[in-house]
């Protein structure tokens, strides 16, 4: 049987050397460029870091974006000044703390919107608009007077929805061609409160816009026996009252009334002219 001798391959002392020199060389030069990668990296963050801070500082704490006009909208009998007086008690206060108020990224224009509307009943709505970098725009709706809301000894406008506008404090204030309302229910009301429906108040206008016209006659005021009232009183300038039907179409009512002015009731004098019941008219 023949042996077979295993020769070891014999790696000389040269080439050994050679192979750990080449490995530290490599080793080293990883550790260079890892070192390189993380200089590089740590140098970006920081330089991010501060670009970051610079444009935070800038946008929040340079005066650039603190509001420096207040443009008011629509606005007829409200003053600039009222407006700019509840502006500037909230730019005062500080947003979150850390913020400045004026600053109009930051701005509280909700709590701007609610103080207007509670602290002035003569606006109906009101929208805020911010147009950077420093206007704030205030959109305003002033409350339209259809009527004067008489109850107990205090008078208020009232919008066609019968919405309540404002309190009329001096007798000078109210417009003379507006319809005068007065409940007679007496209760106490509170601005932007609904005293009646769209349906009297469009009924009544109806009424007052076409009483001359189609009866010859003028009226003093109207009464409303409650805010839901089922009819209308109207007193006319003749000392007379005429009593109206809201579930009847108002102009065939006037029509009624201006026939039986002329037929029955012209030169007579009568204390009141009922016309609550259709094809019925009564007068005494």
């Amino acid at each position: 049987m023949a042996k077979y001798k295993r020769r070891k391959k014999r790696i000389s002392r040269k080439k050994l050397l050679q192979k750990s020199l080449y490995s530290k060389k490599k080793s080293r030069a990883d550790k260079i460029r890892s070192g390189s990668t993380k200089f590089f990296h740590r140098t970006l963050s920081c330089i991010l870091l501060i670009i970051f801070i610079a444009i935070f500082y800038f946008v929040f704490y340079s005066t650039y974006f603190d509001i420096k006009n207040v443009v008011l909208i629509d606005n007829k009998k409200i003053t600039a000044e009222r407006v700019e007086q509840i502006y500037e008690s909230i730019a005062e206060d500080r947003r979150w703390i850390i913020f400045s108020g004026r600053n109009i990224i930051v701005f509280n224009s909700p709590r701007l919107e609610y103080d207007l509307l509670e602290e002035i009943p003569m606006i109906e709505k009101v929208a805020t608009e911010k147009k950077y970098p420093n206007i704030l725009k205030i959109k305003i709706k002033e409350v339209e007077p259809a009527a004067i809301w008489m109850t107990g000894n205090k008078t208020y406008y009232i919008n066609i929805e019968g919405l309540v506008g404002y309190e009329i404090f001096n007798a000078s204030e109210k417009k003379d061609d507006l319809p005068l309302i007065k409940d007679s229910s007496g209760r106490e009301i509170e601005p932007r409160e609904k005293v009646t429906s769209e349906d009297i108040m469009s009924f009544i206008e109806t009424i007052a816009d076409n009483l001359n016209e189609r009866t010859g006659l003028g009226y003093d005021d109207f009464v409303l026996p409650s805010g839901a009232a089922e009819e209308v009183h109207l007193k006319t300038d003749q000392g007379y009252s005429v009593y109206f039907s809201l579930h009847r179409d108002a102009l065939s009512q006037l029509n009624d009334l201006a026939m039986v002015i002329d037929s029955e009731v012209k030169g007579k004098k009568v204390d009141y002219i009922d016309l609550r019941i259709e094809n019925w008219v009564y007068y005494k």
